[in-house]
Formats: structure tokens, C-alpha cells, sequence
């Protein structure tokens, strides 16, 4: 008896000890979670409150933006992670989680800053998927389930299949979420199949694939397709400025056509705005590759001038407005980036005398916050023009591709010369429209293909609004600027010239 109660208590202690052995290994595991301190990234691990559940903060204090890429992630429970977003914005206030309520973020076991990372699939009629690389020499990824691909592991592959089985991403949303708005946190709870991921509020735009996507662009020397390098930032990166124009028109004619440049991320951490451009890339590259009639029609008319990311070293440390106010000149040395997109526009203005008739500053705004599209500002200098021009794009834009408009304006009147839009129409003309972008509005989420297809939908709407009534009034009030702004840099460029310590101010401050 004494035996069998001895052999009993040693079971115990044995299930005892194996409960302490595997509660300790599960610690450990989850203990293990780290962040791989990646570029574009913000979010840091200020405590594991419980097992598997993490309490995140943002290390750049930007309530308009969060990612990062973790290692260790356990696979086999569902993992927690807990953003309180503190001191952001301008004025270091907290961010108002209620703008959150509905967001659906992203996330990825591809990584973060690879080119193939951000190309989606999509079916044709013929039900093989297509890839949306427009640089890939095949574009067919096979007619399976899921395409042909090597970002995710194939077995996991349908995880990141949308639910009609027609598109395939390696960013999925994850739709289920918890805010706490009083106590500032934005809970996500899901199992996740790779130890490894990258997790973002919204699809993440890189300077890492702008700049393998300039390089692609360089080498494949499309007709019509001229890519400016246009100098460095203030941390290296490259700058650069896209030109798609007629490759069948001569010098002489393609200085008569209408031009739009259309820029993104001028705050750093706004992504949306940035895959517009590169879709309205995508068009017209993949139109003239393919001698599309639609694409060399609008080319026929107008030439596009595209900037996919202003600011990269905003982008690199997730810095809200940190070139936003720039392009006023004040007695402080200027970033080189800035007086770099200065001098383009000097050069193509001014030197080379093409025309420069629409400048479009794209943003985005957080979850609830705006719907797809809005005009926020209507500019007290320009209100006729930027009016007619809004309504007219909202329309089209609506009527392309049925996204969420509105037609209100958050600002009526002040201006914008502090940003490039706003001083290059200072100098030389041009209409200044600046553009919220939202992927992650609850009633109507854009995809990546959704986002490229909207860039496509712009360049379509502004060959349109060129030949509307709308733009036959807005031209002359154009023209008058630009004369007044040319005699005025005839009259006061000898007084300047005298001074050779003041280069900076005579591009910022007197546009020449």
C-alpha cells in the first residue's frame, strides 16, 4: 500500500514537473518574439503583458501609420498584439483611436522590403493568373488555386486568397480587431502560420521597391519612358522623377502638350497615394509596351510626369510632415531633395519651355477619417480652378471605378507654398490639387489592384478634364499667372545674380 502511494506521489510530482517544463518552454517561445529593425518601420515591443500577447508603441509618433516586422512569432497560438499609439502628429498629442474603428490591417510572411513582395495576381477571362509586374518578361503565373510564385510558401499560399478566389496578394488582411478609445489601444488577435511576419495598418509602399522598380524601368528603355535621376536626399537615397510622354511626337510637339506631374508621399508614412502613381505607371508603361489604343490616345494629348515617393527619408523613419513645409524658403540651410525637385521643375519649366499644367500632391488619411477620395483643401488663390477641376475628377473617378467620393473640402481658403505643388504654381502657373487617399475605408477597402486601378482612372479622367470647358477657363487664369511670373523674374534677376551666396533663395524664393 505504502508502495503503490509512493509510486502515486511520484506520478504527481513527475505531471508536475512536466506542466512547469512545458509552461516554461511556452514562455520561452514566446518570449522569443523580437523586432527586426527594419527601415519604414515604427512600432517597438514596450512589454509582453501576458503570454503571447504584446504591448506596442509607435517609436516615430505617427497616428497615421504603424508597421513592423517581427521574428519568432509562435505559430501553434494565436498571437496578441496591442498598439497604443502616444504623442503624434505635430502638436505630440495622442492619436484618436476612434479613426481606427473598422480598420482591417495587413499582413505578410513575405519580406518587408523585396520587390516581389508587392506584386499581386490576378485572373484573366481565360482563368490564369496574371502577374502585376509590369517589368516580368512572362506576366502568366499558371491556372492553379493560387499562382505561381515564390514570396510565400506554397503551402501556405491560400491563406492569402481572396474569398472569391480571383485575386491573390501576399498582403492579407487580418478583419478581427478590438479598440479600447479610452485607453488608446488597438487590439489584434490572430494564429498566424509563419514565425516570421511583417505587419502594417495599410499595404506598405518602400523605397526599396521604388528604387528595384527604377532599376527595372532603366534597363527595359521603353519608347516614351525617360527616367530622371534627379539627385540625392539628405540620407542617400536616390531621387527620381518619371516621364511617360508620346514616343511618337517630336520635341517641338510635345512641348505644346498639356502636363500633369503627379506626386505621393510628401509625408513620409502615407503609402496609399504612392501606389496610385505607381498604377498610373503601370498603365501607361504596359500601354505603350503593348501599343494600347486607349494609352497612346491620352499620350497623343498629354504627358505625365510622376513621383512616386517625395520624400524617402521621411518614408525611412515613418516622420509625419517632414518635408511638408520645405519649399519655403527661411534662413535655415535647405534639404538638397528639396532644391532638387526645385531645380527639375526650373529646368523643365524654364529652360527646356514645357508646359506645366497640373500638379496633384497625393496623401492618405487614417481609417474612417475620409472616404476613398477627397479634395481637402480649396486653396484661396486658386478657388475657381481647383473647384471645377475637383468636381469634374471626382465624377470621373466615380463613374470609372465606382470608389467612395466626397465633395466637401476640409480647408477653404489659406495656401500652400510651402510644398512643391503649391510653389511650383507660385512660379510658374499651374493648378495645385492635393488628393486623401484611403484604402481602409470600412465601406469600400481598395486592394493593391484596386489602388494601380485608380492610378489608371486619374491619368483617363485628366485627358478628359483637358478638353472640358472646365480647363478652357482655368487656362486663362493660368496664363496670366505665368506671365506675371516671368516679367517679374526678367525684372529682378540682375539684382539677384549679384549675390552668389544666395543660390538657395533665388530657386526657392524667386523660382529661377
Amino acid at each position: 500500500m505504502k508502495k503503490l502511494f509512493f509510486i502515486t506521489v511520484n506520478i504527481v510530482i513527475l505531471l508536475a514537473l512536466l506542466s512547469i517544463s512545458v509552461s516554461i518552454a511556452f514562455s520561452v517561445d514566446a518570449s522569443n518574439v523580437k523586432i527586426i529593425d527594419t527601415a519604414g518601420c515604427n512600432l517597438a515591443i514596450v512589454e509582453e503583458t501576458a503570454q503571447n500577447t504584446f504591448s506596442l508603441q509607435s517609436t516615430s509618433g505617427a497616428s497615421n501609420w504603424f508597421a513592423t516586422v517581427f521574428e519568432g512569432v509562435s505559430t501553434g497560438h494565436p498571437t496578441t498584439f496591442s498598439l497604443r499609439m502616444e504623442g503624434t502628429g505635430v502638436n505630440e498629442t495622442d492619436s484618436d483611436l476612434g479613426k481606427w474603428s473598422g480598420l482591417w490591417p495587413v499582413y505578410t510572411y513575405g519580406k518587408y522590403l523585396d520587390y516581389d513582395t508587392y506584386i499581386y495576381y490576378a485572373k484573366n477571362a481565360d482563368g490564369y493568373w496574371v502577374s502585376s509586374d509590369v517589368f516580368a518578361f512572362d506576366k502568366l503565373a499558371g491556372n492553379n488555386k493560387t499562382p505561381i510564385q515564390t514570396v510565400i510558401p506554397a503551402e501556405l499560399a491560400e491563406e492569402f486568397l481572396s474569398e472569391d478566389g480571383t485575386y491573390w496578394s501576399p498582403w492579407q488582411e487580418i478583419k478581427e480587431h478590438k479598440i479600447n478609445v479610452g485607453n488608446k489601444f488597438f487590439d489584434v488577435t490572430k494564429q498566424f502560420n509563419s514565425s516570421d511576419i511583417a505587419f502594417a495598418m495599410r499595404v506598405p509602399y518602400t523605397y526599396d521597391y521604388e528604387k528595384e522598380y527604377m532599376s527595372k524601368l532603366k534597363e527595359a528603355n521603353i519608347s516614351g519612358v525617360t527616367l530622371h535621376e534627379i539627385g540625392k536626399s539628405t540620407e542617400e537615397h536616390d531621387l527620381y522623377v518619371v516621364e511617360v510622354s508620346d514616343p511618337k511626337a517630336s520635341k517641338e510637339e510635345l512641348q505644346e502638350r498639356r502636363v500633369v506631374l503627379m506626386y505621393a508621399d510628401e509625408d513620409g508614412n502615407e503609402p496609399d497615394g504612392s501606389w496610385v502613381v505607381n498604377g498610373a505607371m503601370n498603365y501607361l508603361i504596359q500601354g505603350i509596351k503593348e501599343n494600347d489604343k486607349e494609352v497612346m490616345k491620352v499620350l497623343s494629348e498629354v504627358t505625365f510626369l510622376f513621383i512616386p515617393m517625395l520624400d524617402p527619408v521621411g518614408w525611412s523613419d515613418s516622420t509625419y510632415a517632414k518635408m511638408t513645409y520645405d519649399f519655403k524658403y527661411e534662413a535655415k540651410p535647405v534639404r538638397p531633395e528639396v532644391l532638387a525637385y526645385a531645380n527639375f521643375v526650373i529646368d523643365w519649366c524654364g529652360e527646356k519651355e514645357n508646359r506645366l499644367d497640373v500638379v496633384v500632391n497625393l496623401h492618405n488619411v487614417e481609417c474612417n477619417e475620409a472616404p476613398n477620395v477627397l479634395c481637402p483643401i480649396l486653396e484661396a488663390n486658386q478657388v475657381e480652378e481647383i473647384d471645377n477641376l475637383n468636381k469634374f475628377l471626382l465624377l470621373r473617378l466615380k463613374e470609372l471605378q465606382d470608389v467612395h467620393i466626397s465633395n466637401t473640402y476640409w480647408i477653404l481658403g489659406g495656401f500652400s507654398r510651402n510644398r512643391l505643388a503649391g510653389w511650383a504654381a507660385h512660379f510658374w502657373g499651374n493648378i495645385q490639387i492635393a488628393y486623401e487617399i484611403n484604402s481602409r475605408y470600412p465601406e469600400n477597402r481598395l486592394s493593391l489592384n484596386d489602388l494601380d486601378t485608380l492610378g489608371k482612372s486619374f491619368v483617363l479622367s485628366f485627358r478628359e478634364y483637358f478638353n472640358s470647358e472646365e480647363y478652357e477657363r482655368a487656362f486663362l487664369l493660368m496664363e496670366k499667372r505665368r506671365y506675371a511670373q516671368m516679367k517679374l523674374r526678367k525684372e529682378m534677376l540682375p539684382g539677384y545674380l549679384r549675390y552668389s551666396d544666395m543660390d538657395d533663395y533665388r530657386i526657392l524664393g524667386r523660382g529661377f
